[in-house]
């Protein structure tokens, strides 16, 4: 598959990034996005019969009767599994191992920026000696690359498609 090819291309400064279009910019984290602590939530009180999924900085691990997210929102481990995304497309709740973000604290289309996410590494700067954690200020520095909001929603759903693509052929194989 080819895809189109931007006629200028800019170098971003970061090795992790490479070659920008000209048009992009790069922006600290923090002006896209912000990151909203996760609620505690005793294994106690979460149900098994509940309909909102519960996350922490693993995936979900549960059920509860209420949510502190609106739909969709993308989880970002804190604790323990620091730097592992996680995405929703119901309202959910968020425990105090993770950072979420939904519509309400995202300035860029969300699901492009869950893809945008991977690129930041963020499961590679630990600021914790005792339990591995991501901080949200050393987050928030990072720089993203910000397409147009139209080149946004493209790149969510290309790679939405690409990937259910591979997902299928893997299952398919386990078969």
């Amino acid at each position: 598959m080819s895809l189109p090819q931007y006629a200028r291309y800019v170098d971003s400064g970061l090795e992790r990034i490479g070659q920008l279009p000209s048009h992009w910019r790069l922006m600290a984290l923090k002006r896209v996005a912000t990151f909203s602590y996760g609620d505690a939530l005793p294994q106690d009180r979460r149900t098994d019969t509940g309909d909102v999924p519960v996350f922490g900085s693993n995936g979900e691990l549960g059920r509860h009767d209420s949510a502190n997210t609106s739909a969709p929102a993308i989880f970002v481990g804190r604790k323990g599994s620091y730097g592992a995304l996680n995405w929703s497309d119901v309202p959910s709740f968020g425990i105090d191992t993770v950072y979420f973000v939904d519509a309400r604290q995202c300035a860029a289309h969300l699901r492009w920026l869950c893809w945008g996410l991977h690129i930041l590494g963020l499961n590679a700067i630990s600021q914790d000696t005792g339990v591995p954690g991501l901080s949200r200020e050393v987050a928030y520095q990072q720089q993203i690359p910000l397409p147009s909001a139209e080149e946004q929603a493209s790149i969510a759903s290309f790679l939405d498609r690409e990937t259910a693509k591979i997902d299928a052929l893997v299952r398919n194989s386990d078969g």
